[in-house]
């Protein structure tokens, strides 16, 4: 097929370096993190042409504009949302549950939760998950660079509490889960390293209705498989063996 041109947004809007992305399931919208804004846009709004945009972004000068949401009859490439969500770090990750509808934000040592109604009706308002906290955008800190934030169902064997339950991995192979309950400070209530410690560059989640699968990159060049919680042995594979004589 032909080549299609991106269409981008608005400049004002995105000052600083994307530094992370994700579309909802189904991917009517996509969080951008630009850092340490959340951002929410309207997708298939960037995908009109120029006479439907011009005609959608003509508003009455009066109207109020709510200063955390946008509306979605005004210019299609402006956010309908925006939020410093991680005040002194950059989004690096994003992750949504599509079955909660909770949205994982993460960078550095800090992870934001937040909860995202897709209701066309109410102008796409994003509200956070007062589940989480009290407070408007609830943060908690970890005491080591955060790689991949995953939710775990409440009722998951492995995790102990109710609800919102978050697997954290960190950099040094570490990974760490945190209860969140309504009106009450984040808790850490459970952590596991893996048997073949290292630094870690990259690492990616992955559930399953039995277990959760853990899989992350080395500073040797090697990727290491584990499954947290897990009596199963970790095992590793190319680059270079950093214990070469055990």
């Amino acid at each position: 097929g032909e080549a299609q041109t991106p269409y981008c947004v608005h400049r004002s809007a995105l000052n600083a370096p994307v530094s992370a992305l994700c579309f909802t399931e189904p991917p009517e919208y996509v969080f951008v993190g630009v850092g340490p804004y959340l951002l929410l846009y309207l997708a298939s709004s960037l995908f009109w042409n120029d006479e439907e945009q011009k005609e959608n972004a003509a508003t009455d000068e009066d109207e109020k504009q709510d200063q955390d949401c946008f509306s979605a009859a005004r210019d299609p490439s402006a956010p309908l949302w925006s939020a410093a969500v991680l005040p002194g770090s950059v989004v690096h990750g994003i992750r949504i549950c599509p079955e909660t509808r909770v949205v994982s934000v993460f960078g550095q040592r800090d992870v934001c939760v937040l909860r995202y109604t897709p209701d066309p009706s109410d102008l796409l308002y994003v509200h956070v998950d007062t589940l989480v906290d009290s407070l408007q955008y609830p943060t908690f800190s970890t005491c080591d660079m955060i790689r991949d934030v995953q939710q775990l169902p409440a009722s998951w064997k492995a995790c102990g509490g109710s609800g919102t339950v978050l697997a954290v991995a960190t950099t040094h192979s570490e990974v760490q889960v945190w209860q969140l309950l309504y009106e009450c400070e984040p808790r850490l209530i459970h952590r596991v390293q893996c048997v073949e410690t290292s630094i870690l560059y990259s690492f990616r989640f992955h559930l399953t209705a039995d277990a959760l699968f853990a899989a992350g990159g080395t500073v040797f060049g090697r990727v290491q498989l584990w499954v947290p919680f897990t009596r199963q042995e970790a095992c590793s594979f190319g680059g270079r063996d950093p214990h070469p004589n055990t």
